[in-house]
């Protein structure tokens, strides 16, 4: 009988247990894919995203690139892409892979998208 008890408290425990970790996880975003980035969190780069009235947002700047976010939305996202470009002077030339060519002028740059979940699209982009 006094077994039974124990083993009972054991069970609510590891219940209890596994409840805070599964809210802790959903929290912080664990289950999502790293980033391709360190100077933003998950939850920061979803918050960015969901929160903004843009379709497509700044994440930050690190090593050399800025980093940008997109929902996907059944491929909108590289419309996104290449309608900021184009605001800031830039004619897409062309795709190659993840990587989408625009040019201004004489200069080209190559902006890579990378898939981030089935959700969000983020691309890095050379500073210039």
């Amino acid at each position: 009988m006094e077994r039974v008890r124990i083993l009972k408290k054991v069970k609510i425990s590891i219940l209890f247990l596994t409840m805070i970790l599964l809210g802790v996880a959903f929290h912080f975003k664990t289950y999502y894919p790293a980033l391709p980035i360190e100077t933003v969190s998950k939850r920061e780069a979803i918050d960015k995203v969901n929160n903004a009235k843009e379709p497509i947002v700044r994440l930050t700047e690190e090593n050399g690139n800025e980093y940008y976010i997109s929902r996907m939305q059944q491929g909108k996202a590289y419309d996104h892409l290449k309608q900021m470009m184009s605001e800031r002077g830039f004619v897409f030339k062309e795709q190659m892979g993840a990587g989408y060519i625009f040019q201004r002028e004489s200069e080209d740059v190559i902006v890579e998208g990378q898939m981030w979940s089935g959700k969000y699209v983020i691309f890095q982009i050379p500073l210039q």
